[in-house]
């Protein structure tokens, strides 16, 4: 991305609100939970709106995502470029993705590895659809055996910018 950062504003900041992320007008809200109905109300009133329940895991908010009709349990993260799906995966999921490429994957940290990459040709979040989005295959068991957690994946800007998410 070429952007330069200085850290990460993490769950300790962000835990007692919810969150509003606009990716298009760049902005990101902290609502307190006991007004988080009325600013809906106020704010989407003439908007359809999706509603996903979601799971906290340790630290990680999980939703239920499905690849033709096949079920996921995917990490929210707000600062990955693409979407990512465990490695472990790549055999059943690659023959619903196009454009099947070697990409380099560069963490918070600055490593980089060489992952699979493709554009998956749907992703379901409850009773919305997401075409074409980018979606990286890569070893997430740090991250599973890290937090003691089991998801298969993290859902990041290519599906959170094309709305704005709570």
């Amino acid at each position: 991305l070429k952007t330069e950062f200085y850290g990460l504003i993490g769950f300790e900041i962000y835990k007692n609100y919810d969150i509003l992320f606009d990716y298009n007008s760049n902005l990101i809200t902290l609502i307190e939970p006991s007004h988080t109905k009325t600013f809906i109300e106020n704010s989407f009133a003439k908007n359809n709106l999706y509603e996903l329940p979601l799971t906290m895991n340790a630290h990680i908010a999980t939703v239920t995502v499905s690849i033709e009709k096949e079920d996921l349990k995917m990490g929210i993260d707000c600062g990955a470029e693409a979407n990512l799906i465990a490695e472990q995966h790549l055999i059943q999921y690659e023959k619903y993705c196009n454009t099947i490429t070697h990409d380099t994957l560069k963490g918070a940290d600055n490593t980089t590895k060489v992952v699979t990459s493709g554009k998956l040709n749907s992703l379901q979040c409850g009773k919305k659809q997401f075409k074409n989005t980018k979606t990286v295959f890569s070893d997430i068991t740090h991250l599973n055996d890290g937090y003691k957690i089991n998801i298969d994946g993290l859902i990041g800007f290519e599906i959170l910018s094309q709305q704005k998410t709570i």
